[in-house]
């Protein structure tokens, strides 16, 4: 995607861009507008292997010390002044293209991580690393693998359908996105895509199913409100809803007693036992609400 330096033909600009151009009243910025996929319109910024910029800006309104220091500072970059640039008529679509499948036709499949692993060095192989990306915007087993590598990680970038091209070691490596990049294909049937995850953003992922499988109890079946009070009360988020859930649903009230929707004491400091014979219903939802409410 565009970044905040690169180069376009004056074409480009004059006939397509120009015209359309936020005014200044707009609140986001430019470069925002210029990734938006109705501007792109599928096309991609072409990237060298090794930077020819370097980022010197410590502070400003988007930057500070810290931050430059953790992803700039130490950032390779190209130092010399008349670079050959080799193969750049490969880098149209359709050269890139049959480029890309020469590559991982002749690649060699990778079943660890990097960031556990040295990939050989100075390998003329290609290797292939294949990560979770069930969609689109599926990127945390990317975003988990640059942290480790020390590359920018705040988002996705750099990538070409689900792809991306690095080198470790001083060897190629392609990591592709699966099953989402169309370039999946070259996966062997028997290798699963990693799924990478930082310890905590694993365990944010394992509390929020857990969250998830017992509210789906709840919602099936009004019996498994009888094991629930007191964790409500310690998680009052999940009260709310619950009680949302009651009060739009007034048939899932026939299991709560008489005795008890008579007494807010006992509703609020008991569980809620149910009964096997049969009582009057309560099925006006206002009458529930506000029977939470002073409880």
């Amino acid at each position: 995607m565009p970044g905040l330096g690169w180069m376009l033909s004056r074409e480009l600009f004059e006939a397509e861009l120009e015209p359309a151009w936020p005014t200044p009243d707009k609140v986001w910025d430019w470069d925002m507008w210029m990734r938006l996929g109705e501007i792109r319109k599928g096309r991609e910024c072409i990237i060298p292997d090794v930077s020819r910029t370097f980022h010197f800006g410590t502070s400003g309104v988007n930057m500070n010390s810290y931050f430059h220091d953790v992803y700039f500072s130490k950032h390779s970059f190209n130092t010399e002044p008349d670079v050959e640039l080799v193969g750049v008529e490969t880098l149209v679509q359709g050269e890139y293209e049959a480029l890309l499948r020469y590559e991982l036709g002749r690649g060699e499949v990778v079943n660890y991580s990097p960031c556990e692993y040295q990939v050989q060095e100075n390998s003329g192989t290609p290797r292939l690393l294949f990560i979770e990306m069930r969609h689109s915007k599926d990127f945390a087993s990317w975003l988990t693998l640059a942290a480790c590598l020390h590359i920018w990680d705040l988002d996705a970038r750099g990538f070409h359908r689900g792809l991306w091209r690095l080198h470790i070691n001083n060897s190629p490596v392609f990591v592709i996105g699966a099953p989402h990049s169309p370039y999946s294909v070259y996966k062997p049937e028997a290798v699963k895509p990693l799924r990478l995850r930082t310890k905590k953003s694993a365990k944010k992922n394992k509390k929020r199913n857990n969250n998830n499988a017992r509210d789906h109890r709840l919602k099936n079946d009004p019996m498994e409100l009888k094991n629930v009070p007191m964790e409500l009360r310690k998680d009052p988020v999940n009260l709310k809803n619950v009680q949302v859930e009651l009060r739009d649903d007034p048939a899932k009230l026939k299991n709560v007693p008489v005795e008890l929707s008579n007494d807010p004491a006992k509703l609020k400091n008991e569980p809620v036992e149910l009964s096997n014979d049969p009582v009057k219903l309560k099925n006006d939802p206002v009458v529930y609400q506000n029977l939470v409410q002073t409880s």
